[in-house]
């Protein structure tokens, strides 16, 4: 109890200089384009008018911008409002991405014990250490950030994909019977679950904008966490009908991995 009470005194702060952070860069961004706006306005603006345009929400602004030519692209998703972002090929592919991202996630951690003890880490001279470790090595997701940045910012396909292989190769190593081939499944799912979540927000970010990124990620792991209540069955199907062996477990995370390849953006 002392422990997660020391985590809850630490997560505390961090939530509340999230909030402040999240409202300050908001009113960053808004106080940028309205900048940028202001700069492009030709000379014979009058003061009228820019003081109209200046105390007018961007994304009103962007609503009254003309059509000037018919053959004019197509208004960037990170453009629309909310109701048009949602009905984007866009959000249906992250939503698609991310939950069964989160449901591979929770079903290695849900049945990581389990083939650990297949294994025998709970016989002697083991007694549960690799549980131990992969407790300790949980946490260190924070190590692959540099590699997040150098992915992402090479290309977002790319970035998607690798997390896409990381999940993989976790499910490819649970098939191998060996504690220690498991540590090596324990720094891979440690770099699967960093990038996971650190790819999509990134791509959240970069499609749809400042403006929709918190409702968006709200509506993205919503999704994902009413997926996932399809992870309890799941496990006990394994349980149950193959007695724990969680080599099925595995064949059905490396089958998704498989379905997810072609849904990835080029």
């Amino acid at each position: 109890s002392s422990l997660f009470l020391g985590y809850a005194m630490c997560a505390c702060p961090l939530y509340l200089l999230n909030i402040f952070l999240w409202r300050a860069g908001g009113n960053f961004v808004v106080r940028e384009e309205k900048v940028e706006e202001m700069q492009s306005l030709p000379p014979q603006t009058s003061s009228k008018q820019k003081h109209r345009i200046q105390h007018t929400p961007p994304s009103q602004r962007r609503r009254r911008l003309p059509i000037t030519s018919p053959s004019r692209s197509p208004t960037p998703t990170s453009e629309l409002p909310l109701a048009q972002q949602l009905q984007t090929w866009d959000f249906g592919f992250i939503l698609f991405y991310a939950s069964l991202g989160i449901l591979r996630a929770n079903l290695y951690i849900g049945g990581n014990e389990e083939l650990l003890m297949n294994l025998g880490d709970n016989d002697p001279p083991n007694n549960r250490i690799f549980s131990k470790l992969f407790g300790y090595l949980l946490p260190l997701g924070f190590l692959f950030i540099p590699a997040i940045d150098a992915a992402v910012e090479r290309s977002m396909p790319v970035a998607l994909h690798i997390t896409n292989f990381l999940a993989m190769a976790v499910a490819a190593l649970m098939l191998i019977p060996s504690l220690r081939v498991q540590c090596a499944a324990f720094l891979a799912f440690a770099g699967f679950r960093a990038f996971l979540y650190g790819v999509m927000g990134a791509f959240i970010g970069q499609t749809f904008g400042p403006a929709t990124l918190g409702r968006i990620t709200g509506c993205v792991f919503t999704t994902g966490s009413i997926i996932n209540l399809v992870q309890a069955p799941i496990l006990d199907w394994i349980n149950f009908t193959f007695a724990g062996d969680t080599s099925p477990l595995a064949a059905l995370m490396l089958a998704v991995g498989v379905l997810v390849v072609p849904s990835i953006p080029k």
